[in-house]
This record gives C-alpha cells, sequence and structure tokens, in this order.
C-alpha cells in the first residue's frame, strides 16, 4: 500500500491551546504511570517540562506545530516539531515532539506519510537523522518506527528513545578513494 498524499498547515493560535492542553494532559498520563506519581504531581511536573520547552508558546523558535491534512484537505492529525536540548546523538537531529493521527484515520497510512516528509525536511535541514520517544506501551507505533528503520537508542522505564540516522556524523563519511 501506497503512503497517501499529505500536507501541513501551521495551527492556529486557537487550535494550539486546545492541542497543548490535552497533550500535557496526555503527557502528565504517561508521567503519572512511569514516575508512580499522584495525577495531580504529574500533571504539575509535565506543565513545567513542556513550558520549559516552550517558553513563548506557539512562537517558540525552531518549534513547528503543524496540523496534518489529508488529500481530501482534511484535517487528520497533528505533528510537533523542533530542537532537542539533550540530544543523545553527538549532532542534532530533528525532534518528533508528538505525532498523533486522528483515532478515526489510524490504519490508512497517514503516519507513514508524516514520518515520511519529516525525514524530508531533516534531510532539507541538513541533519544527521531524526529522533524520538514513545512510551512502552504504544507497541502499534513501536512498530512502525522500527519497520521505517527506527532504531533504539536508550530505554527507560516507561518507553525509549528511537532514531533513524539520515547521514553519516560529520568527520564520519566514507572515503571515496579508498
Amino acid at each position: 500500500m501506497n503512503a497517501p498524499a499529505v500536507s501541513f498547515r501551521p495551527l492556529t493560535a486557537t487550535e494550539y491551546d486546545v492541542y497543548i492542553d490535552a497533550t500535557t494532559t496526555m503527557y502528565a498520563g504517561e508521567i503519572a504511570i512511569a514516575a508512580e506519581l499522584t495525577g495531580e504531581e504529574a500533571l504539575a511536573l509535565a506543565r513545567k517540562q513542556i513550558g520549559g520547552i516552550l517558553t513563548e508558546g506557539l512562537a517558540t523558535p525552531g518549534h513547528d506545530f503543524l496540523r496534518v491534512v489529508d488529500a481530501e484537505g482534511e484535517d487528520a492529525g497533528t505533528l510537533w516539531l523542533g530542537p532537542r536540548k539533550e540530544d543523545p546523538l553527538p549532532e542534532p537531529t530533528l525532534y518528533i515532539y508528538d505525532i498523533v493521527v486522528d483515532p478515526d484515520r489510524r490504519g490508512q497510512g497517514l503516519g507513514t506519510a508524516v514520518l515520511a516528509w519529516v525525514e524530508e525536511e531533516a534531510r532539507r535541514r541538513d541533519l544527521l537523522g531524526i529522533s524520538l520517544s514513545v512510551v512502552a506501551h504504544n507497541e502499534g507505533a513501536i512498530r512502525l518506527y522500527t519497520r521505517l528503520g527506527y532504531e533504539p537508542l536508550q530505554q527507560g522505564k516507561g518507553g525509549m528513545s528511537m532514531c533513524k540516522r539520515l547521514r553519516p556524523e560529520r568527520g564520519q563519511e566514507a572515503d571515496p578513494g579508498a
């Protein structure tokens, strides 16, 4: 099955507010499980961590909040990309903070199409690769990332970091004369 065509548009300020509230709540649930915190403690930690990343909200430099749009022009998901302060690789990658395909649109190849676009974007920016974190119980996402060439980097209590390298590290390129 070929991946469907997708395009992207920036989130509006109102969409961003709704998205970031939902994302913070979801992230707090993951923190509560992984760190064995109360819901209130986890929500406070999630707000602190996300606030530390998005110091200027929607206008935070280097962060892109995009709505995934299908070939018919219908909204189908959301994508948050940006730099990561503590990238586990020796060179910067394009970090996927969040990728969400709307529940009624899953299983249609949209996630694959979005990740193909992210790969093109990382190449356009001449980055080493793409990195992301995924919770351990999201087995479908882990299978998708693995199928698309992402490899585990670090494994933690509740999930793992994964990366897809798109080029050799600087200074590690093969010698064409060898």
